[in-house]
């Protein structure tokens, strides 16, 4: 199983040996498939057939814990495909921090104190990302009241949200757009 750190970037590599068909015209990238989350990385191939997948920071997206199939799709000279690699992995942090109470000493005055930290909650990604574009629009002076006089400038957040998250499906992408612009036109 392979494990795949989502607190750090990393990259996801590979060694092909091609018959029949040149390196050179040959492409690849990298799939996730999670039951909430399809994502894709694209990557390269060289001369030896080594593949190098850059794979971005993952933990505002998938949960410790989380597993599914990673796969390697392979493209020879545009036209034929191939999938040498399907793999179940599981999501892991890299760093951990574990803290445990202790009591205080109660010898002298015989009171005692139990400690019990609160659990976090956790965050639903799509949610999280909703608000973040959400919070851009009204960063860039995109209220409800003048959301149809600034079209342009809303595309061009659009688009620079799509930038920023490129490592996420795309159809993902496109929902959340939609369901802030129609929030903030629900507000007018």
């Amino acid at each position: 199983m392979y494990q795949l750190f989502i607190d750090r970037n990393e990259n996801f590599e590979a060694k092909l040996q091609l018959e029949g068909a040149s390196l050179k015209d040959t492409t690849c990238r990298l799939i996730i498939e999670t039951e909430e989350w399809d994502l894709k990385f694209d990557g390269d191939i060289n001369s030896k057939g080594e593949v190098k997948i850059p794979i971005k920071r993952l933990k505002n997206i998938l949960n410790e814990g989380t597993s599914g199939k990673l796969l390697l799709e392979v493209l020879v000279e545009g036209d034929t495909y191939f999938q040498p690699i399907q793999e179940d992995f599981i999501a892991k942090t890299s760093k951990k921090v574990v803290a445990e109470t202790k009591e205080p000493s109660t010898k002298e005055t015989g009171i005692k104190i139990t400690v019990t930290p609160s659990k976090k909650e956790e965050v639903d990604p799509i949610e999280k990302l909703t608000e973040e574009f959400y919070d851009t629009l009204i960063r860039s002076r995109i209220f409800e009241s003048n959301v149809k006089n600034k079209k342009a400038r809303v595309l061009q957040e659009i688009k620079k949200f799509h930038e920023a998250h490129s490592n996420i499906d795309k159809n993902i992408l496109n929902e959340i757009s939609k369901k802030v612009i129609v929030n903030i036109k629900k507000e007018l």
